[in-house]
C-alpha cells in the first residue's frame, strides 16, 4: 500500500483531489481501520467543498485516533464549513486539549466564535494565538542569554536592541502573525474600537512577509481611513 499512499500524497500536494479521492476510497475498502486514510478522504472532500462528506470521514478518523491534534483540528474546520458551529468549537477545543500550543486551532476557534457573533471570545483566541506564536517563534533566541541580554550596573538585565530587530524578522518570516493581527483588527472594528483596529491592521501590514500576497489588512485599513 506504500506505493498507493505515495501516489495519493503527491496528488494531494498538487491539489488534485478528484484523482486522489477514488484511490483513497478503494484503499479504505481493504483498510477500514486506517485513521489516516479517513483523514485524507475527509480533506479531499473538504477541498472539493463537500463538507458533509468531509465531516463523516473526519469523525471516523477522530474515533480511530481520538487524540490526534491535526485530525481534531481538521474536523473542527469541517464542522465550521458545514455550519455546525457548536460542534466546531468542541472539536477545536479538543485539539487544544491535545496540544495547548497549536496556533491553527486557536485561530480557527477565533473565527468560529466570530461567526457565532461572540466577538469577545473571538478576540480572546486570536490574541492567544498571536501571543503563543510569538513566544514559540522567539523562544530559542531568548534562551541564548549571552546574545539576548546585557547585564546592567545595578545587577539587572535588559534585552539587547538587536533582539527586537531579529524578533521582527522571525515573525515576518511566517504569514500567520500578520493574519492573526488582521483578524484581531476585524474584531476591534466590529466592536466599534476603530483606533485599536487601525493599529492592528497597520501591524498586520508591517509583519506581512515580503512577496506574500495578502491584501486584507490594507483593504480593512483603507475602509477605516477612507483612503
Amino acid at each position: 500500500m506504500s506505493g498507493a499512499y505515495k501516489n495519493v500524497e503527491n496528488l494531494m500536494k498538487q491539489n488534485d483531489y478528484s484523482k486522489a479521492l477514488p484511490i483513497l476510497l478503494n484503499l479504505i475498502e481493504t483498510n477500514p481501520e486506517d485513521w489516516n486514510l479517513h483523514f485524507m478522504v475527509g480533506q479531499c472532500h473538504r477541498f472539493k467543498k463537500d463538507f458533509q462528506a468531509a465531516v463523516s470521514h473526519l469523525e471516523i478518523a477522530s474515533k480511530l485516533k481520538p487524540e490526534e491534534t491535526v485530525v481534531l483540528h481538521a474536523l473542527g474546520i469541517a464542522y465550521q464549513l458545514n455550519n455546525q458551529l457548536n460542534d466546531a468549537v468542541n472539536a477545536l477545543s479538543q485539539a487544544l486539549d491535545s496540544d495547548p500550543h497549536y496556533v491553527p486551532s486557536m485561530n480557527s476557534l477565533g473565527l468560529t466564535y466570530r461567526i457565532l457573533g461572540d466577538l469577545k471570545s473571538a478576540l480572546k483566541w486570536y490574541s492567544k494565538a498571536a501571543e503563543t506564536h510569538m513566544n514559540i517563534t522567539i523562544a530559542p533566541m531568548l534562551a541564548d542569554k549571552e546574545i539576548s541580554y546585557t547585564d546592567t550596573p545595578d545587577g539587572g538585565r535588559h534585552i539587547n536592541d538587536k533582539v527586537f530587530k531579529k524578533s521582527q524578522e522571525l515573525l515576518k518570516a511566517n504569514p500567520i502573525y500578520a493574519t492573526l493581527k488582521n483578524n484581531m483588527g476585524v474584531c476591534f472594528r466590529e466592536m466599534g474600537d476603530l483606533d485599536t483596529a487601525r493599529e492592528q491592521f497597520t501591524e498586520s501590514i508591517v509583519f506581512t512577509p515580503d512577496g506574500f500576497q495578502y491584501d486584507e489588512p490594507r483593504k480593512n485599513l483603507a475602509a477605516i481611513t477612507g483612503s
